[in-house]
């Protein structure tokens, strides 16, 4: 089940415009696109976390730094 690049464009707008949509949100976009409200959800959990920024490790340099 892949997303086409037409779904692609309107599912990146609206994670810009609101990256927790609420489910009739979802529901109006799956309707819109031609997909399951799951699979909307799914792709935007999967956006949220591909864009959550990771912590730079830290800890490593301070035991390095003990040697």
């Amino acid at each position: 089940c892949k997303i086409s690049r037409e779904q692609l464009e309107v599912l990146v707008k609206s994670f810009e415009e609101e990256p927790l949509p609420n489910f009739d949100q979802r529901q109006a976009m799956a309707k819109h696109l031609g997909m399951t409200p799951r699979s909307v959800q799914i792709w935007f959990q999967n956006r949220r976390q591909r864009l959550k920024p990771t912590p730079k490790p830290q800890a490593r340099k301070a035991v390095d730094g003990m040697r």
